[in-house]
């Protein structure tokens, strides 16, 4: 609360403090149960048992800052982004992409929203295929929004074989 006024209308949230947010183990208690041990170094201990309600605690705390925009774009990205890899990835995704995140190191994004299906799911038509050499893949469609893309990291090294791209 103290830095908000310095950076609540800034297009990016301070690293330093999503660096604090990480360290803290307050970006994988937004993740869900059950705690990411296996992603995160030994001395970040998230609760005994920890489950949704140690989560909505945590929302409930960081809500205190009063402005919904910037804690947005403190917890989107492993709120609803992050867990989609978390849930659904490849063990090698996992452990390629979760520890950064959720240390702080890296933001992340996610492209459901559709201009037919909004963020509907079921209602995407976006598809991503492997390229003819198969050495990447093509995503055709469009996003309408982007929670988190104008700021999100680029991952390095992209989707890899065993990870379970949008089809």
């Amino acid at each position: 609360m103290p830095t908000l006024d310095s950076w609540k209308d800034k297009p990016v949230p301070p690293k330093d403090l999503l660096l604090k947010l990480g360290e803290a183990g307050i970006l994988a208690a937004l993740t869900g149960a059950p705690w990411p041990t296996e992603y995160l170094p030994a001395h970040i201990k998230g609760p005994e048992n920890f489950d949704a309600f140690h989560e909505l605690i945590t929302i409930d705390e960081l809500s205190r800052i009063g402005n919904s925009g910037a804690l947005a774009a403190l917890t989107n990205g492993p709120s609803i982004a992050l867990t989609v890899v978390y849930k659904f990835g490849s063990e090698e995704m996992k452990r390629r992409i979760v520890p950064e995140v959720l240390l702080g190191q890296k933001m992340i994004a996610l492209a459901i929203s559709e201009p037919q299906a909004g963020s509907d799911v079921a209602g995407m038509v976006t598809t991503a295929e492997r390229s003819s050499d198969g050495s990447h893949y093509v995503v055709n469609g469009t996003k309408k929004w982007i929670t988190n893309g104008t700021y999100a990291d680029p991952l390095e090294r992209g989707i890899k074989e065993g990870d379970n791209p949008v089809q």
